[in-house]
Formats: C-alpha cells, structure tokens, sequence
C-alpha cells in the first residue's frame, strides 16, 4: 500500500492545535525471543513484512503498550513467549513513516466495522508524520493527555460531513461489545525497519522479572541507565500477560512525573 500524496480525509479534519502538551512515550512490545535479538544487536529490527502496507515497518504505540502479538492460549513458563517492552522518547526515535489515529490492521481486517463506513480504508485516516499531529488529535478529540489515557472524548462538536471525525469521536468512549481492544484508541505510529536502542531514545525496559536478573539483559540496562519495570509470571499464560505489561508502563509514567 502506497503513501497518500494528498491530505487524508482524516487529517484535513484535525485543525493544526499549536497546543503544548508533553509528548508521551511510545512502546514497542515483543515477544521474548523477538526482544533478545534486540538487546543483543542494540536496535529493534524487524523483518516481517507489514500485510497492511506491504512493507517492514516498526510500529510504536503512543502513551500505551497497546500492541498484542498472537500467542496459544497454553499454560507455560517458556519466557521466549512472554511479552518484553522497549519504552521509547518519542523525540528521540528518529525520523517517522505515518502516524495513524488507531491500529490500522484492526480497520484492515474489519474490526472497526461496527464504527465505520465500510468504504472507509485504512489512508483515510493518515496523518503527517509529525509529532504535532498527535498534539492536534489529543487536543481535538480527547480534550488533554489525561483524557487520551482514560480514555475520555472531549465535549466538541464535529461538522456533520466530517464522517471519520464523528465516527472516531464515538468509538472512544464506545462500550459495544466488539473485537476491537484499546488498540482502537491508541495513536499508531510507523518507524523505519531499524530503530536504534541508545542512551537517548530507551527510556525503559519492560520485562518479566526472571530475565532482569540475566546476565544479557542486567548489562544492557545498567549500561543504557534506564529502568526497568519487571512483572511476575503469576499466571503461566503469555496472553494474560499484556494486562501485567500495561500496568508496569501506567507505574513507569507515574513514576516519572507523566501525570500530575
């Protein structure tokens, strides 16, 4: 799938906000195998060819873990299942792809469909890759950084002809029962292949506790100085574990004075 040479519908809807709001973290989760690879090379490195786009993309997650990678619903211990999250500076990550309102393949494979036209496709809804595009939507539809991590929509009216903006808009505080997770309001965000892991851009790491005390991951985060924020295999299932991470992320952005 090939960019867009002219202004999405979508984005010529959200008005340029010249707001400040701090910019957030992002977060790219993987599984355990995937981030050992990572650590070792010391940039996160992806080879699998986006179905969406058709091409290698890195995605990163604005303000949440959001991302979900397919995994058994088996009972194991095997860590290379477990997810592990590299917590990014968003200013720091280097130069953007896109920037999408939501996760793109939940629009690509229908998941959406209860909040959209079924026209609509996912370039209607591409943003500039500019960092202050994520300023805009915050501020047009959820008001504030607070109410984009509740989530909460903000109390605006939208023009009537402006479908993919009224759509959005309720499908942030929508309580349908639906196939789509949080990843439908969480702001997507595509980097090159290769994005490198340096003092400067990793701000944290988000792993179970088994592999902080390894002699790979000890040396890579006490050489880097970033915290890490470690979550217990209570429950021997890797697809309960997502709740864990997002909680570890929500203690990392509190910690660290994200949310006052």
């Amino acid at each position: 799938m090939s960019n867009s040479k002219m202004p999405s519908r979508f984005s010529k809807q959200v008005p340029l906000s010249n707001q400040a709001i701090d910019l957030l973290p992002v977060y790219h989760t993987c599984d355990g195998f995937d981030a050992r690879s990572h650590v070792e090379r010391r940039e996160i490195q992806t080879t699998d060819v986006c179905e969406v786009f058709g091409e290698t993309i890195t995605y990163f997650f604005y303000g949440r873990p959001a991302f979900k990678y397919a995994v058994d619903n088996d009972a194991t211990t095997d860590l290379a299942l477990y997810p592990v999250c590299f917590v990014m500076n968003l200013e720091k990550l280097g130069a953007l792809k896109r920037i999408f309102p939501f996760d793109t393949g939940a629009l690509f494979h229908n998941r959406l469909k209860r909040y959209f036209h079924r026209k609509n496709t996912v370039l209607d809804f591409e943003l500039a890759p500019d960092t202050s595009r994520i300023k805009d939507v915050i501020f047009h539809f959820f008001g504030d950084t607070k109410n984009y991590i509740n989530p909460t929509r903000a109390d605006r009216e939208y023009a009537v002809e402006d479908f993919e903006s009224v759509s959005y808009s309720k499908m942030i505080e929508s309580h349908v029962r639906t196939e789509a997770d949080e990843r439908r309001v969480t702001i997507e965000l595509h980097a090159d292949s290769v994005v490198s892991l340096t003092k400067a851009s990793l701000q944290a790491i988000i792993l179970p506790t088994q592999l902080r005390g390894s002699k790979l991951y000890s040396e890579f985060i006490d050489t880097n100085g970033i915290q890490a924020q470690c979550y217990d295999i209570e429950v021997w299932n890797p697809a309960l574990s997502f709740g864990q991470v997002s909680a570890a992320a929500k203690r990392f952005t509190l910690s660290n004075g994200y949310f006052k």
